[in-house]
């Protein structure tokens, strides 16, 4: 498999303190700005080349986006806004398909210095999904029914959809 890396620019923080990091795309040249320490992959907004971040370095290229229809939301990629109190950046988006529709999700980055969250939107609602490290056994996935409290760590998860879905865009 043949892949392309392209070298990174400049490594930088603001004056503010955030993270500032420029790399090249090796498709089209066009800078792309990393504005979180913890992205690791980042689209082109030019020709929609897709890249994996390779460390402080380098990308690996990964392919192209799929364009995505516009959506109406009240965010976009860059948007910047707070969240119980909490400054953050829109730092991308990611649509994904099933038999009755699609959701989004987007990635969000705090001003904090936090790792990023991600937030979904589905039909008017929003649910923000904080990481979690598991720390104990998860059910199988076929033994997992609609209406049953799932334990994760020391929470009771109960499951109110269950869908196979797949990916059909981002930015």
């Amino acid at each position: 498999m043949h892949r392309e890396y392209a070298i990174m620019k400049t490594t930088s923080f603001s004056k503010e303190g955030e993270f500032m990091q420029t790399l090249k795309c090796s498709n089209c040249g066009a800078e792309l700005p990393v504005q979180n320490q913890f992205v690791r992959t980042v689209t082109c907004r030019f020709c929609d080349s897709v890249y994996l971040v390779r460390g402080s370095d380098s990308l690996e290229s990964m392919g192209q986006a799929a364009s995505l229809a516009d959506y109406p939301s009240r965010l976009s990629v860059g948007m910047r806004g707070q969240l119980r109190g909490r400054d953050f950046t829109v730092l991308g988006r990611i649509r994904y398909s099933y038999d009755a529709g699609f959701w989004e999700e987007w990635q969000i980055g705090w001003d904090d210095g936090a790792p990023p969250d991600w937030l979904e939107e589905d039909e008017g609602l929003w649910v923000l999904y904080k990481r979690e490290r598991i720390k104990s056994a998860l059910p199988a996935y076929d033994t997992i029914r609609v209406g049953s409290v799932v334990p994760v760590n020391t929470y009771q998860v109960f499951v109110t959809e269950k869908r196979k879905a797949r990916v059909t865009g981002y930015e």
